[in-house]
């Protein structure tokens, strides 16, 4: 059951970051450089 709560945790921390990340890039609007770093975050989180 803690285990199923750790990765729930994880999960949500890694949500908070990639969102910061993401207004970031937004605030910047570099449209190919926030793509590229999206694809990314995407790839590495899986």
């Amino acid at each position: 059951m803690k285990r199923r709560q750790q990765k729930k945790a994880e999960k949500q921390r890694q949500a908070k970051v990639f969102a910061r990340e993401l207004r970031a890039a937004v605030e910047d609007y570099q449209p190919a450089e926030a793509l590229r770093a999206i694809r990314e975050r995407i790839g590495g989180a899986r």
